[in-house]
């Protein structure tokens, strides 16, 4: 525009400002708003609302103030969305007077009435600025306003009145928070056992804290920490520490202050002479396991073995995973790891002969180190794994093995992997798992040679063969054009009659489109039984697809005539009794159609319009004890309004209802679609209605269809409601804009005509100019 010399003016440059903006792009943004003021061009006010709004979302608060400071020196006049931006902005940054100025200039223009969420920055960043007065003033200020508080505005003002040691007011407020229903959250519940506490109310907060339990909201250090305190405050040091270690089995995040509360805690009730029982020594030994307190647990397990306590298997294993956590994190700092003494190696080997003397101590290491090798922990897992076989343990199973072999596969790290399966190789005999494990090592390290190498290797030996690794090999063989190899390894798996699953079927059939005319004779050489299970897979989840296959693999051959006998042969599948008949040979050989299946089945039947026969296959599916879905409903819909059967495609949403299933737009829009489609504009619109009732949201393809009818037809009130009541919930289009912008013109409504066409410039959508109303409507009337 500018090499032309077209000078853009604020409606142009107002849209690149918010493409910028919507982009993320605001450094961009930025400086092409230097431009435009340099110009001497002023976007409107909505434009700088968006800057704003996308640099808020950014947490960029300097910028919103920086813009907002522009807005002010161009008298910009803002609306209550700007002060509600530029507010939270100063108060995310903490600058309170600047809040209050801006706060108190929105309190002045009588129109603007502030909203909660900002009442609730003010009187938190006041009361953090110890402002307590202020902070009252305004939430004083905001009941008088008839704004219901927030949970967090009722938690800064408890904060407050615990500060201040104003328990009263506290306990009044969270009456109150009774009275108007407002349902207290972890926090405040926190504070009120806090206060309890202080007023030495213990079984008022013992019951508080159970409270909070039964409503799932038990997640914050903090209560538990709170609570733990008013137990120790009465002498309940037992209960305090399992407060604390309650934490560690509900995996609740904790800072190391906690861990320093609970070792004085424990320090103190030793002083005491407080007597361990069983259960409480297993916590404490739990809690220094999970805060990292390695000298106090390593002091703690040599007092149980001294005096001969027995110890729980969970104890051992998070005795363990310390010794383990704590060796490598000394491997990661150390700048030399043989420079490292043997102290933690030692301790952990002590511990683990421990727990192999323990019953089921075997299997719960082996389970310790699958459980570190899939969390990523792989070194911890490895150094476990070590100990165990320097101990001469004989692992019950290879799955901790094949985990972590698994696992280096995946971190490219081969040579780690190739090292333990040699070593287990050369220790033992080593079972399928680990085989398999390897290979989908080797194949994730792109060693395909030798990933086939080794699974016929693992052949030959009569290991099990694994449907994951036989998938992955094939489809990496057919990729790298090994054909051949692929076809022994799926005719050894049919000669052998290896288990297969659903994708290995899938990954044979890509292997067959892929490899040329290499296959044409397929089905001959499959055996008889192989060729049932092969076709009733074909038919059972991708019938349509079956037959591009097989008509693929015979046409690339040339021969046209098999080809077309194949696909007549395909279309004969989809009548009903041979489609039974063959279900009834997948049962017999092993494989009952499930819920895809019958789904994939209905769905054809639906799409060539034979709504009977998918009437009949949905009925199968309810006989097999298969509940059907919102996909089976789907395709059922679509089969009934194929056939112009509405009124048994609403029969099946009612079913869907009475199925506890909640239908979705789609479901509606078959219907919805059929009536327009036919003209029957009062039908679709009682379906939609019905949509609505139910509270299902229309979708932007619904609203479209409607709104084209709608303008096609002149409906002009009908159309402009429409999009009166979705235009909150839809993404702005570029039809539904255009055509409202067309219907309030018609009607003369010029204010709300421009304000679309301002959303239309402002979303950087395309109007659409030449949009008629009533066009089709007129056509009747000129050819009657």
């Amino acid at each position: 525009m500018l090499e032309a010399g077209c000078e853009p003016d604020a409606v142009a440059c107002g849209t690149l400002l918010c493409a910028y903006a919507r982009w993320g792009r605001h450094k961009d943004m930025m400086l092409f708003y230097a431009a435009v003021r340099r110009r001497g061009i002023l976007p409107p006010l909505s434009v700088f609302n968006y800057m704003i709004s996308s640099l808020q979302k950014q947490k960029l608060h300097t910028k919103v103030i920086h813009v907002w400071n522009q807005m002010r020196e161009a008298s910009v006049p803002p609306n209550q969305f700007t002060y509600t931006v530029v507010i939270s902005s100063y108060a995310k940054e903490g600058l309170l007077e600047e809040a209050m100025e801006v706060f108190a200039e929105m309190r002045r223009k009588k129109k603007f009435v502030p909203e909660e969420a900002t009442y609730s920055l003010l009187i938190s960043l006041s009361s953090k600025h110890s402002k307590g007065e202020q902070s009252l003033r305004l939430f004083e200020e905001m009941k008088g306003q008839g704004i219901l508080p927030s949970n967090y505005t009722c938690a800064s003002l408890l904060a407050l009145y615990y500060k201040n040691e104003d328990y009263s007011k506290a306990l009044s407020l969270f009456s109150e928070m009774e009275r108007s229903k407002i349902v207290p959250d972890e926090v405040i519940y926190g504070i009120l056992v806090r206060i309890y506490g202080k007023l030495g109310l213990y079984e008022d907060a013992q019951h508080t804290f159970e409270e909070i339990e039964e409503a799932g909201l038990l997640s914050d250090e903090q209560t538990y920490v709170a609570m733990a305190q008013v137990h120790m405050n009465v002498g309940n040091y037992d209960r305090a520490l399992k407060v604390l270690e309650s934490m560690k089995i509900r995996n609740v995040i904790y800072e190391a202050g906690t861990s320093k509360k609970a070792r004085a805690l424990i320090l103190n009730m030793r002083e005491k002479d407080f007597q361990f029982d069983e259960d409480l020594c297993m916590t404490v030994m739990e809690f220094y396991c999970k805060s990292s307190m390695i000298e106090d647990a390593a002091k703690l397990f040599k007092e149980i073995q001294r005096n001969g306590k027995p110890m729980k298997l969970t104890t051992m294993i998070s005795l363990i995973e310390m010794y383990a956590r704590n060796r490598i994190d000394m491997i990661q700092k150390e700048e030399r790891p043989k420079a490292l003494d043997a102290t933690d190696s030692s301790a952990a080997s002590m511990a683990l002969k421990s727990l192999l003397d323990m019953p089921g101590g075997l299997s719960s290491a082996c389970q310790l180190i699958s459980k570190l090798a899939r969390q990523g922990n792989k070194d911890e897992a490895k150094f476990l794994y070590e100990q165990l076989t320097a101990l001469g343990a004989k692992l019950d199973d290879d799955s901790a093995l094949a985990t972590l072999i698994v696992q280096y596969g995946q971190h490219q790290q081969l040579e780690r992997a190739q090292e333990l399966f040699e070593s287990a190789s050369v220790s033992s005999s080593v079972g399928g798992h680990v085989y398999n494990a390897m290979v989908d090592a080797l194949f994730k390290c792109g060693k395909i040679d030798k990933a086939h190498d080794l699974f016929m290797e693992m052949v030959d030996q009569g290991k099990n063969r694994d449907a994951v690794t036989i998938s992955i090999l094939v489809t990496h063989l057919t990729k790298h054009g090994k054909f051949q190899e692929a076809e022994n390894i799926v005719h050894g798996c049919f000669r052998d009659e290896v288990q297969l699953d659903t994708v290995v079927y899938n990954t044979f059939i890509k292997l067959m489109l892929e490899s040329d005319n290499q296959y044409n004779d397929k089905v001959d050489k499959c055996s008889e039984n192989s060729c049932v299970i092969f076709l009733s897979y074909l038919f059972g989840c991708i019938m349509a697809l079956a037959s591009v296959i097989w008509l693929s693999v015979y046409g690339k051959g040339g021969k046209l005539d098999k080809a077309i006998e194949t696909f007549s042969a395909a279309q004969e599948l989809g009548r009903h009794q041979e489609a039974s008949l063959l279900f009834n040979r997948m049962k017999e050989s092993g494989i009952n159609p499930g819920k895809i299946s019958y789904n994939a089945m209905i769905n054809a039947y639906a799409t060539s319009g034979l709504h009977s026969e998918a009437r009949i296959v949905f009925q199968q599916m309810q006989d097999s004890d298969l509940a059907p879905d919102s996909l089976s409903y789907l395709a059922l819909i679509r089969a009934y309004t194929e056939g112009k059967l509405y009124k048994e495609a609403e029969d099946a949403i009612q079913m869907m209802l009475g199925s506890n299933i909640t239908p979705s737009c789609p479901h509606f829009n078959h219907l919805i679609f059929a009536f327009l489609k036919e003209g029957q504009i009062s039908e679709a619109q009682r379906i939609y209605k019905q949509m609505k009732d139910i509270g299902v949201a229309p979708d932007l393809a619904c609203c479209r269809t409607m709104m084209r009818v709608y303008l096609e037809h002149g409906l002009v009130d009908e159309g402009i409601s429409l999009f009166e009541t979705t235009r909150e919930s839809l993404k702005p289009d570029s039809f539904i804009l255009s055509a409202v912008f067309h219907l309030y013109e018609h009607e003369g409504r010029e204010l709300e005509a421009g304000e679309v066409l301002d959303a239309i410039s402002l979303h950087g959508t395309t109007f659409l100019r030449n949009l008629k109303v009533g066009f089709k409507l007129r056509s009747k009337l000129e050819a009657s």
